[in-house]
């Protein structure tokens, strides 16, 4: 920007600062004192009794932003092939991603002997 932009956008600035802080010294009012001393608390003033916090009844708290899904579909026959990822933690407990792949490939591998050789369920 030029230095004359520069000198207007200051300019204007200043003047809505200075607008903002003259409309709010005329709300405030002048501080008032303090009444005397004098006259006795009042006794009717109305205070809560012991406010205690129960415990939920649900096991899992309602969460107000979950997805709710409108369709519920019917299981398919690929559901019963279908296994969610493990999650971090579950990972993390079973011995990590080395132990988790160990695992895999021996899996698929007893699988396709248990193919190869055709023995019974």
């Amino acid at each position: 920007m030029s230095n004359a932009v520069r000198s207007v956008v200051a300019a204007a600035l200043l003047g809505v600062v200075a607008q903002a802080h003259a409309q709010q010294a005329a709300l405030d009012p002048a501080p008032v004192a303090a009444p005397a001393a004098a006259s006795p608390p009042q006794q009717d003033i109305q205070t809560l009794d012991e406010v205690r916090a129960l415990p939920p009844d649900q096991e899992q708290p309602l969460d107000l932003y979950r997805f709710k899904n409108p369709v519920s579909a019917q299981p398919s026959r690929f559901d019963k092939d279908w296994r969610p990822p493990p999650s971090v933690e579950q990972v993390s407990q079973g011995g990590g991603y080395l132990a988790l792949g160990v695992y895999y490939v021996a899996g698929k591998v007893a699988k396709g002997l248990h193919t190869l050789t055709g023995a019974p369920d």
